[in-house]
């Protein structure tokens, strides 16, 4: 099957009232402007044991066995079960994207490039990025709705409220950023920009929506700039920042909703 992932875009006859911006990652697959993480599956990861094994019998096995040709046949079952496994996550993935959002905006990242990091190459093609961009793009060519590349250059760095570039590295996932003080989730103030990217691309302003702004923020203190939480987060009396329960992700592997 063949799928159209380098369609012009068509200009939008109207604004776009649902948009998304969408972080790519190793540890959270994705990250959303909806406040949503998508952990990373690991297809690959959990079934390397299995397939070690599948290899070492065919190895040890005979040429022109019988063994050796159910060895053969067993290894590739159980690799073709992996890339079926991610190739039914991307779909419903992708899905779920198209039936929600009018606007859907990806990192344009360069995976030749990246997987010549050899500590990452194979989390970087288990995840199947462009696999989950390819479909969610004739998803949405086929629905009407609007996919767009954008520049991946410091997404992951420039804070959304003041465009400072945050150098920290990429172990460091919530940062205090050193333009405004404000303290962000690096990965969904990534999808923020993502988004800002995808509809400057597309000719159109921001929402009123920012990330992190879910509620009051706490009093200010003289000289000190309020702190901004993460969406879903909240603080006590002493300023800890606790995770919210009722926040909700879609468990897409199940096609329901679970709890983070």
């Amino acid at each position: 099957m063949v799928y159209e992932s380098e369609a012009k875009i068509p200009e939008p006859a109207k604004p776009f009232i649902s948009p998304v911006g969408i972080d790519l990652g190793l540890k959270s697959l994705i990250a959303t402007t909806d406040g949503v993480k998508i952990p990373h599956p690991q297809f690959l990861t959990k079934a390397e044991r299995h397939l070690k094994r599948a290899r070492q019998r065919f190895s040890r096995a005979r040429n022109g066995s019988q063994n050796r040709d159910k060895a053969r046949r067993l290894f590739a079952i159980r690799s073709s079960k992996v890339s079926r496994q991610r190739a039914d996550f991307n779909h419903k993935l992708s899905a779920e994207f198209v039936r929600k959002h009018d606007l859907i905006a990806f990192e344009d990242l360069r995976v030749r490039n990246m997987v010549r990091n050899h500590a990452l190459a194979k989390s970087i093609n288990d995840a199947a990025w462009s696999q989950l961009r390819l479909f969610t793009e004739y998803k949405s060519n086929r629905a009407g709705r609007f996919t767009v590349k954008v520049r991946a250059a410091y997404s992951t760095q420039e804070c959304y409220f003041c465009g400072a570039l945050n150098q920290l590295p990429l172990s460091v996932r919530i940062f205090e950023c050193g333009g405004c003080n404000r303290t962000l989730d690096r990965d969904l103030n990534a999808a923020w920009i993502v988004l800002k990217r995808g509809l400057a691309q597309v000719g159109q302003g921001m929402p009123d929506l920012k990330p992190v702004e879910i509620g009051p923020l706490p009093p200010r203190t003289t000289g000190v700039a309020s702190l901004v939480d993460e969406a879903g987060t909240k603080r006590d009396e002493n300023h800890v920042i606790t995770r919210d329960s009722s926040l909700e992700a879609h468990d897409f592997s199940r096609g329901r909703m679970s709890p983070l």
